[in-house]
Formats: structure tokens, C-alpha cells, sequence
């Protein structure tokens, strides 16, 4: 599998991962740390992939600092608020929450746009 195909895996998988922690109580502390847990390993299978991938793809700067700002977004939202100190309804922790899924969000759309180039 080249680069390019397995960027377009790993993005979709880190996107169905993103959506199903959208789906997720809050309150399943649990479950929230596993999230956390998968999300990471894919920034991390995604990190590995990102230079092979930027060097034929016509926005290539644009991912590499694309990807960069996802891995910030989650960093500070993730030590920000750790789950065992999350309160659901916590005004900060729904925009923090909302900033990190928009970087998300941005990231993943903006990559399968340039690989279809």
C-alpha cells in the first residue's frame, strides 16, 4: 500500500474514532480514557505517515502544519482536562472540547481533499 492510500486509511479510521467519542457520555470515565487511548494511537500511526505523504502531495506544508495544530489541539485539551476532573457541562470544558474537534475536524477534511487531488 503506498503513502497515499494509507494516509486515506488511517484519516478515516481517526475519523470514525473522533465521531465515536462525540457519541460518548461524559461521565463513562472509562470509556473516555480508552478513547483517548485509540486517538493517540492514531496521531501517532498518522505522524509516521505524514513526511511520505507530504512530499508528492501538492499541499504538503499545508499538512504538515495542519497536523501540527491537531496534535497541540489535543494536547492541551487532553492536560487541560484530565477525566477524572471533567465535568460535562463545565462551560470550558465544552469550548476547549469544541476548539480541539473543529482542528479536528479541519485536519481530516483538508487531507482527503488533497489526496483526491
Amino acid at each position: 500500500m503506498n503513502a497515499r492510500d494509507e494516509m486515506s486509511r488511517v484519516i478515516g479510521e481517526f475519523a470514525a474514532e473522533l465521531r465515536r467519542s462525540v457519541e460518548l457520555p461524559a461521565n463513562n470515565r472509562k470509556e473516555m480514557i480508552q478513547v483517548r487511548r485509540v486517538i493517540a494511537r492514531h496521531i501517532s500511526n498518522i505522524a509516521s505517515i505524514v513526511p511520505n505523504v507530504s512530499e508528492g502531495a501538492a499541499g504538503h506544508p499545508a499538512i504538515r502544519s495542519g497536523f501540527s495544530k491537531v496534535r497541540h489541539a489535543t494536547a492541551l485539551h487532553q492536560a487541560s482536562w484530565l477525566v477524572v476532573a471533567i465535568k460535562p457541562n463545565d462551560p470550558g470544558y465544552l469550548v476547549s472540547l469544541r476548539e480541539m474537534r473543529e482542528v479536528n475536524r479541519s485536519f481530516i477534511d483538508f487531507v482527503k481533499a488533497t489526496l483526491a487531488e
